[in-house]
């Protein structure tokens, strides 16, 4: 009864929060250096995504697989294209060593995995002066387990790190979209490749538009938003244009410490099965509202026919 009381005050004192004047959003960028394995296609990524982020003097909170740091030996050219993120000012984070699902891992294998990824960040950011901001830890597919002492397992190990677990509230299925776009390039077919990238950008605000919605139905207001993508080729080709868009629905950009410093990201989180979803659905089955992600807005038909026949 006590937690219930609780719970109705913190929903009460959200919705008594004074409007933002602007809107805010939080970019974060999984998979780093670089989702695929060409360290051709790494560097060109990070060129494009650094540029897009500096021309819009957005700070971003990216996260790396300690595994795709090593590929095919190339390691030193690798860790370079990290260090230049850190050297423009963004935030080096952990996501595991190896990539595994939390669910369909032991709990000591997956701590030891994580564990071994703190080591890679830590030797990228040896010698640097600190960056003041916190350090996060994103579980990959976002998987926290599917049960209560898995994840306070988890949670338990981040503390001994002094380390926070990483939310969202935002993302729009970018590794469908790269997957289709991605191939179209690999053959050529530059048309289908056009029409991906402007259902993506579509695909885009219509998250935005959910999200926003989402908030104000679960807090009566809009929260800072924190935006999940990955460094992948659509995003490396297309991140410009959706900063852009971002821009002309009224965002500006923060870091991922400004954004879960809003009383909403101390909403309890209530979900319990092992998808990746949004924390706005997360919140809301903590705060025992009605279930919302069917209604999540969903890419074309047709991109997921051709993601499907890949």
């Amino acid at each position: 009864m006590v937690r219930v009381l609780l719970m109705v005050l913190a929903v009460f004192a959200l919705c008594l929060a004074p409007a933002q004047a602007q809107r805010t959003v939080a970019v974060t960028i999984d998979d780093l250096p670089f989702a695929g394995r060409s360290l051709d296609d790494a560097t060109s990524a990070t060129d494009a995504l650094l540029d897009a982020l500096a021309v819009h003097e957005a700070p971003a909170d990216v996260f790396v697989v300690g595994q795709r740091v090593e590929v095919g030996g190339e390691g030193d050219a690798r860790r370079g294209l990290l260090r230049r993120w850190r050297d423009a000012g963004h935030t080096l984070h952990n996501h595991s060593y190896s990539h595994p699902r939390y669910s369909e891992t032991e709990v000591p294998t997956y701590l030891a995995d994580v564990e071994r990824g703190y080591a890679v960040v830590a030797a990228l950011l040896a010698g640097r002066p600190p960056s003041g901001r916190s350090q996060f830890f994103r579980p990959p597919f976002n998987d926290l387990g599917t049960s209560t002492e898995t994840r306070e397992a988890l949670n338990r190990s981040l503390g001994q790190h002094g380390v926070r677990l990483a939310p969202f509230t935002v993302e729009h299925g970018d590794w469908m979209f790269d997957a289709v776009y991605s191939a179209a390039l690999a053959r050529g077919d530059t048309a289908l490749a056009r029409r991906v990238g402007a259902a993506y950008l579509t695909q885009l605000d219509s998250a935005f538009a959910f999200a926003e919605r989402l908030s104000v139905e679960t807090f009566g207001r809009e929260i800072p938003q924190v935006f999940l993508i990955h460094a992948n080729r659509i995003n490396a080709d297309h991140l410009g244009g959706m900063l852009d868009r971002l821009e002309r629905r009224g965002y500006g950009f923060i870091a991922m410490e400004e954004a879960v410093s809003d009383l909403a990201y101390s909403t309890f989180d209530g979900y319990t099965a092992h998808w990746g979803v949004s924390w706005l659905h997360r919140w809301r089955a903590g705060l025992g509202l009605p279930g919302r992600l069917r209604d999540e807005p969903e890419p074309p038909s047709w991109l997921a026919e051709a993601y499907e026949a890949l």
